[in-house]
């Protein structure tokens, strides 16, 4: 591999690490949902309820992925800084291992943008369950497009507006119905709501799953979790970036070892 080609390999791969650990989130809802607290429902909760929701796998993802591009970046540092000319020959089994290390990293890398795609692009644009299924999702299939944070406060289970009805409550019923009937209402731009925990005291378990902290890791509604929409959107261009960057490296250092050298004929 030419030099400049190998400076920029590893500058590239340095970049891509250092977008991942930037991205990161090291602390708050998308770190860990059930670390805010909120005083609409109230949370933390106590007793039975004191539940504690899934953890966000779109960020497991990106660790995965984070430290493949880190490995990457050292074997290159190793690659740039090993020994070259016509007198330096390298053992079959060093080459042998870094191809199944590669092989397997790609593989990796694949298979977390192929989860990406079926939990991000398909489970989160998925209305069709009964329980388990977004509440924007359904809002948003069923109702109409969610266009600003006012209207991520809706009902889930029947997909009322926060205010649409209130006025029939006024002049007919009396405070304590209205009071019951807005407790149903929640804001999905509120983190706290998708948690098992606030599902749990809301008593919307059974009709909305035991935990929706997944809707919020993977940022399902762009109006009502931009920051993790936006996250998701950046981690999901990282993974694509790096397996291609991948197979680029691959192709180049295996050619320059096998072709340029002839070591395949030893």
């Amino acid at each position: 591999m030419p030099f400049l080609i190998r400076i920029a390999s590893l500058v590239f791969f340095l970049c891509i690490t250092s977008c991942y650990i930037i991205s990161y989130p090291w602390e708050g809802e998308l770190y860990d949902i059930d670390s805010i607290g909120n005083y609409r429902i109230p949370l933390p909760a106590t007793g039975a309820c004191a539940l504690t929701s899934n953890g966000n796998m779109s960020l497991q993802l990106a660790y995965t992925t984070g430290l493949i591009s880190l490995s990457m970046t050292l074997l290159l540092i190793v690659y740039n800084i090993a020994p070259r000319g016509s007198h330096v020959s390298w053992p079959m089994s060093t080459l042998w291992i870094m191809s199944i290390f590669i092989f397997l990293t790609q593989l990796t890398v694949f298979v977390c943008v192929s989860a990406r795609v079926s939990v991000w692009f398909l489970s989160c644009s998925n209305p069709s369950k009964t329980t388990g299924s977004c509440p924007t999702t359904n809002f948003n299939s069923l109702v109409q497009p969610i266009m600003d944070k006012e209207m991520c406060h809706f009902a889930a289970d029947d997909l009322t507006l926060y205010n649409q009805n209130n006025d029939l409550f006024i002049s007919c019923q009396e405070s304590t119905t209205l009071s019951n009937y807005n407790n149903k209402f929640a804001r999905w731009d509120v983190a706290a709501y998708y948690t098992a925990s606030a599902l749990c005291m809301r008593n919307e378990s059974s009709v909305l799953g035991q935990d929706l902290s997944w809707c919020y890791y993977w940022g399902c509604s762009r109006t009502c979790s931009p920051e993790a929409y936006r996250m998701n959107w950046r981690f999901f261009a990282l993974d694509v970036i790096q397996l291609v960057s991948i197979l680029f490296a691959y192709t180049f250092i295996m050619g320059d070892f096998y072709i340029l050298k002839n070591i395949k004929t030893q």
